[in-house]
């Protein structure tokens, strides 16, 4: 299906139909995933690396493991018999 910025507006809830991030290019980089809020982070095509789902997904991978070191999630998993 075809998606025009007037259905990325009415879906995804984005300022007439934009995606990503609000940035011009060559100047400034995208934000990491901690905010200044304490225990609040963020993920998704706004933050770095970027746009596109496969960035999305490692935006949210980012993140947890900010969160929770790896090594600590695998722990968790074995622990979990998974």
């Amino acid at each position: 299906m075809v998606g025009t910025p007037l259905t990325h507006e009415r879906y995804l809830r984005r300022h007439r139909g934009s995606y990503g991030p609000g940035l011009v290019a060559g100047e400034g980089t995208l934000p990491g995933c901690v905010t200044a809020i304490p225990g609040l982070y963020a993920c998704g095509d706004s933050v770095f690396p970027g746009i596109g789902l496969p960035a999305v997904a490692a935006s949210g991978a980012i993140a947890a493991n900010t969160i929770l070191p790896v090594w600590n999630q695998l722990d968790m998993l074995r622990k979990l018999g998974i």
